[in-house]
């Protein structure tokens, strides 16, 4: 679900508070998939102001796409 809502939003990412108003996550449950999400290269996460952006890591899925082809 999250990477679906993320896909939405593109390049421009969208800000934690908004995934999380979104996802219906607690902030901590969200958190918690971020990370793992960050860890497996699937999620940037870019600070911008006060906030935290969380934008997709198109270049691994390039990767993905481009070796099945």
């Amino acid at each position: 679900m999250l990477f679906q809502i993320l896909r939405e939003y593109g390049a421009a990412g969208m800000p934690f508070h908004s995934l999380l108003s979104r996802s219906g996550f607690t902030p901590s449950t969200l958190a918690f998939h971020i990370s793992k999400m960050a860890k497996g290269h699937i999620v940037k996460r870019k600070i911008k102001g006060a906030e935290t952006w969380l934008i997709l890591n198109k270049s691994s899925f390039d990767l993905y796409y481009t070796s099945m082809h």
